[in-house]
């Protein structure tokens, strides 16, 4: 009995930056080439380690996207990067149905020079991955949302743990030295010294206190 074909396995590294619409410009590697597309489905509601299977292959996505808000969008219209409705100018003119089934458009790279067959292979993957979207919209949506709620409610926890149990603010450390009955001179009390280390020390005697006052025996 012939073993069946290994089925092919995709591992897909992609990072997303979204913008009105909401529309996502999708970046990726393959063939150790870069390509740019994008796509009419926002990215941000996938799942970072999203991983399916279909009648092609199975897939391991690492996902990456973050969202370009209003005050960001508005910064790159003044600079003219981005154009009234909150596309980068770069994109063309014409665009995937907002709102309408997943799809994506490859972006063109004039400084690359593609075969047909790389970009078939390169593409494959973005468009199962489109197609498993568009099979699973209602899901993608609401898993997108527990996440979001999860998330809301951790740090709402870690708020009221940290009103609950603020730093405490550690007094500053104050070094008390209590000489009792010692029988060190007063001279040298005075002189003791706090090293940095918090060591307490009697510097070497100055020439005057090493030399014998006039008239004095030596001991």
């Amino acid at each position: 009995m012939e073993e069946s074909p290994a089925r092919p396995f995709y591992f897909v590294m992609v990072s997303g930056v979204v913008w009105s619409g909401p529309y996502s410009e999708i970046q990726w590697q393959s063939g150790g080439r870069n390509y740019s597309a994008v796509s009419n489905w926002d990215f941000t509601l996938l799942d970072s380690g999203l991983c399916f299977s279909t009648e092609t292959g199975d897939y391991s996505w690492l996902i990456s996207a973050g969202k370009v808000d209003a005050a960001g969008i508005a910064t790159e219209q003044q600079a003219g990067r981005v154009d009234a409705a909150g596309h980068p100018v770069t994109w063309p003119a014409s665009l995937p149905l907002a709102g309408g089934p997943a799809q994506f458009i490859l972006l063109p790279d004039p400084s690359a020079v593609r075969t047909l067959a790389e970009t078939a292979a390169a593409t494959a993957p973005i468009q199962a991955l489109h197609e498993w979207i568009e099979a699973n919209r209602s899901e993608i949506i609401a898993g997108a949302a527990q996440r979001a709620k999860a998330e809301a409610e951790r740090a709402a926890r870690e708020a009221a743990e940290l009103a609950a149990n603020p730093p405490s603010q550690s007094p500053a450390s104050v070094q008390v030295i209590s000489i009792i009955d010692t029988g060190i001179p007063n001279e040298l009390i005075s002189r003791i010294v706090i090293s940095p280390e918090g060591d307490a020390y009697v510097p070497g005697p100055t020439p005057e206190m090493a030399a014998p006052a006039a008239g004095t025996p030596s001991q």
